[in-house]
């Protein structure tokens, strides 16, 4: 089988990606080549392809977001045009920007099937996708939204986004020792939607109680979908008696793994409507980790309350003191705890790289022999 995938304008796949969806991807391309398929890139122009044997790549000249959504949709389109133009015969096309869907009805000959990947909250320009074959959603939340827009809802499924089990890999953490700091951490986009205030001001409640160290990864310049250093000013005057590190952003998968296997429990508090599944949760149970994420439906796929992960209300007025109960509760009931990391890491592996990439695989050899 023969399968192209286009991704986005804003940000190449690895060794030097950060965003979650050119990770994805990459990961599961690596396993379909495995399985003797062969799979092209349309992907942003990076250095970082050099050294690339396995995956072939078709480098596309790409663009730094502008933090303006419209001119941001204009380069896409620019981008999505260019990577047509590129494209070569295929079996199955993988669509992840926005003009794809759109631009894809003038080269109909250089594909059988079309799969749009729904990685985002579906809004209403979906309704001008209805050409695609079929619609691959990351939850079943999502799914459910995208039956709002598209006329045929059986071209609607759920594929969960998978993690690489091979480098987040499940430790038994210690427990937390009296006068030594207890590592809390987040990995992410460092920006509001992220509730990352909020996970502040809890911590800083429960500093009153516990010497603690808030570990953020992630970017935070505007270029890469953060909020900017204004946002990470606001961050640390939230909680002045912390030892607050900003990591940054990190392309690696090893090393944020060994940055996570630092942590003696885990944070992901998102407060945006658009969140969607949730890899860097996923990640941070496979290692092991208690983890905590605020009350979104798209979680519920792979958390449930004190048996695989803990939820807070992010909603509510007090959603702070919610999340400080929780880690107080989580440092203080450090076995219990531990055991509930150890279902996180069990409930983790249904997200193996192998076990999405053949859920792929059947669907889209289902897509066509239908097609025939």
């Amino acid at each position: 089988m023969k399968i192209g995938i286009i991704t986005s304008p804003f940000g190449p796949i690895p060794p030097n990606a950060l965003g979650a969806v050119e990770k994805i991807w990459y990961y599961i391309a690596q396993y379909f080549v495995k399985q003797n398929h062969e799979v092209t890139f349309y992907s942003k122009k990076d250095e970082g392809y050099a050294n690339e044997k396995l995956l072939k790549i078709q480098p596309i000249k790409g663009y730094k977001r502008t933090g303006n959504i419209y001119l941001d949709i204009i380069l896409d389109l620019i981008y999505t045009i260019k990577a047509y133009k590129k494209l070569d015969s295929c079996d199955i096309l993988i669509q992840n920007t926005f003009w794809s869907p759109i631009i894809a009805q003038f080269f109909k000959k250089k594909f059988c099937k079309t799969i749009y990947n729904v990685a985002r909250t579906p809004r209403k320009h979906f309704v001008l996708y209805n050409s695609v074959d079929q619609f691959s959603c990351v939850s079943h939340p999502v799914q459910k939204e995208l039956n709002k827009y598209i006329k045929n809802k059986s071209k609607g499924i759920t594929v969960h986004n998978p993690i690489d089990s091979d480098i987040f890999k499940f430790s038994q953490r210690e427990i937390p020792q009296i006068g030594r700091p207890i590592i809390i951490g987040y990995h992410g986009r460092v920006h509001p939607e992220k509730g990352l205030d909020i996970l502040c001001k809890a911590v800083e409640n429960v500093s009153k109680k516990y010497k603690l160290k808030l570990k953020i990864i992630g970017p935070y310049e505007k270029t890469q979908g953060g909020g900017g250093q204004t946002y990470v000013d606001q961050l640390k005057n939230l909680c002045p008696h912390v030892d607050l590190e900003f990591v940054g952003g990190v392309s690696s998968q090893s090393k944020l793994n060994s940055l996570l296997q630092t942590c003696h429990l885990y944070c992901y508090p998102s407060v945006a409507s658009g969140e969607t599944f949730g890899v860097s949760p996923v990640e941070a149970m496979s290692t092991g980790l208690p983890v905590i994420v605020s009350d979104l439906e798209c979680f519920k796929d792979f958390i449930s309350h004190e048996k695989t992960g803990y939820i807070f209300n992010h909603r509510s007025e007090n959603a702070d003191s919610e999340l400080s109960n929780i880690i107080e509760d989580i440092i203080s009931h450090y076995d219990k705890a531990s055991e509930i990391g150890r279902n996180a890491f069990l409930e983790a592996k249904k997200f193996t790289v192998e076990n999405i990439a053949n859920k792929y695989l059947y669907n889209f050899h289902k897509l066509l022999a239908n097609s025939k």
